[in-house]
């Protein structure tokens, strides 16, 4: 059997672990989903131990699935959500539940942050603004002040992938994609922690854990990992990356002037360039490749809007689904009986707040121009459009820039749905190209691997010559039809900002 290399997504509902090799063919893959705990409104969490658990059960089937040795596998990457903020004793295990990108507790802390720092410097530095949840220092500010105990006793803190590759490995370790949402990184100039930012917010450097290359090794599996995933001790692991930027490399997107669309719980719009010319008015990180960065609309709850529908309105092995996947092929079944715009009914997928473009964490979702003709298809199509929506407000931040995004790759989880793909394209008004292997973040999380393990030169040159993607949709003339209710869309969200506010003071 050939060499192959391990891919491991870990996302905020799911973790799949795919098995590939050496070509980037799919040998086999194995999927567990989870869900988030939400002790408060606006608040998210998860337990890293639910992380490990869904890896180690992964990595056992898809290795099963693909038939081969365990000994055939080569190295080990990581994909995952970011950031799931995650302070750790010096034994690497979690003192509290992992604080995820989605919540919204330290709003506070971030406008601390702003006044401490300066809007201005905060960007020059990090090239981002401040924000709960999207960035992992403001949640550390809260367990400062909520937690004073655990922040005492915290050794590092780390993100989702720091804390499985000390699983895995024993090491304390951070990316640079996940460095450059901490809003303590240099993240276009040096890219090391700032020395003085730390200072200045009270957050003492030795609790930052050293930070690699996505595509460096950072330790080899220790025997106890390795007898859990049944896998040889020694196997390398590399220091893994941010969700979107291995997504980008699963689908090839490590060029400047390249955009991705990568459709999951959350969704993200990615340009790359090949300078730190950053847009506070998105996400800006490091590539997971060499001398790129990425440009990012990241929009929180998209997907995950999609998967409350489900959960609330369909149950798997009920009406003809078998199971989750087949559930939402059903529901996209019936949202195709509803026309575009969904007979008038349009929806705000703001269920956790949002990040970019308007960065309101007191945003909610909302369900506009409901009538008693209305059905249930309508309701599907319209969550599905207003996703669609939230990406082109976005994308005209891009074009504000005048970048020219004429053609958009797309990939993740909902990119499997033919409906969604055409509703993207229509509403955005350019045409996507769908790589041969839809688990994009799982490809390009074994591509760092691979690199790290000597299997290729370099993961931007490992990316050009092994995704293979063609032509999936193009818009059509509903483009035109949309433009109508993506502007009334716009205009919503302006009316009933200051009702967000309304209600969270009503809230308290």
């Amino acid at each position: 059997m050939p060499d192959c290399l391990l891919g491991v997504d870990v996302g905020t509902l799911g973790t799949k672990t795919v098995v590939f090799d050496a070509e980037g063919h799919l040998l086999g893959s194995s999927s567990r989903e989870y869900g988030i705990e939400i002790p408060r409104p606006a608040w998210a969490e998860q337990d890293p131990e639910t992380w490990w658990r869904a890896v180690v059960e992964t990595v056992r089937v898809a290795l099963q699935k693909a038939g081969v040795s365990p000994g055939d596998v080569r190295g080990i990457g990581l994909s995952v959500l970011t950031p799931a903020l995650v302070p750790v004793d010096r034994m690497g295990r979690a003192l509290r539940r992992a604080i995820l990108m989605i919540d919204q507790r330290a709003v506070r802390e971030a406008g601390w942050i702003e006044k401490q720092i300066g809007a201005d410097r905060l960007f020059e530095v990090t090239g981002n603004r401040a924000a709960s949840g999207a960035y992992s220092a403001p949640g550390m500010l809260w367990i400062r002040r909520e937690e004073p105990r655990v922040f005492e006793e915290t050794f590092r803190f780390l993100h989702a992938d720091g804390y499985i590759v000390h699983r895995m490995t024993g090491e304390f370790s951070m990316d640079y994609t996940q460095a450059s949402a901490s809003l303590l990184f240099e993240t276009g100039g040096r890219k090391t922690w700032s020395g003085e930012l730390c200072a200045e917010l009270g957050i003492p450097p030795e609790k930052l854990p050293e930070v690699h290359p996505s595509w460096e090794v950072v330790g080899e599996l220790v025997p106890e990992a390795a007898g859990e995933l049944g896998l040889p001790p020694g196997v390398p692991v590399v220091a893994g990356a941010n969700d979107t930027a291995c997504a980008c490399v699963g689908t090839g997107v490590v060029e400047a002037d390249m955009t991705l669309l990568s459709v999951g719980t959350t969704v993200t719009l990615s340009h790359v360039t090949d300078e730190s010319a950053f847009d506070v008015r998105l996400v800006n990180r490091a590539h997971a490749v060499p001398d790129r960065w990425i440009i990012m609309g990241a929009m929180s709850t998209p997907g995950a809007a999609y998967r409350w529908l489900r959960d609330h309105l369909y149950s798997p092995g009920q009406e003809g689904a078998a199971d989750a996947g087949a559930t939402y092929s059903l529901m996209d079944s019936e949202a195709e009986e509803s026309p575009p715009g969904a007979n008038g009914l349009i929806f705000l997928p703001y269920l956790s707040g949002e990040r970019t473009p308007i960065w309101n964490p007191h945003a909610r979702g909302l369900l506009f121009g409901l009538t008693l003709s209305h059905t249930r298809a309508d309701i599907l199509r319209a969550f599905l459009e207003g996703g669609a929506y939230c990406v082109r407000d976005n994308l005209e931040v891009l074009r504000s820039r005048g970048l020219k995004v004429e053609e958009v790759r797309i990939g993740g989880g909902g990119a499997k749905s033919r409906l969604w793909r055409q509703i993207m394209a229509d509403v955005l008004g350019v045409p996507l190209s769908l790589p041969r292997v839809t688990e994009a973040a799982a490809l390009g999380a074994a591509i760092l691997a691979g690199t790290g393990a000597k299997v290729y030169g370099d993961p931007a040159s490992a990316a050009r010559r092994l995704v293979e993607v063609r032509r999936a949709e193009r818009p059509r003339e509903l483009h035109r039809r949309y433009e109508g209710y993506y502007w009334l869309f716009k205009k919503l969200y302006d009316r009933v900002r200051e009702c967000y506010e309304d209600l969270r003071r009503l809230e308290g």
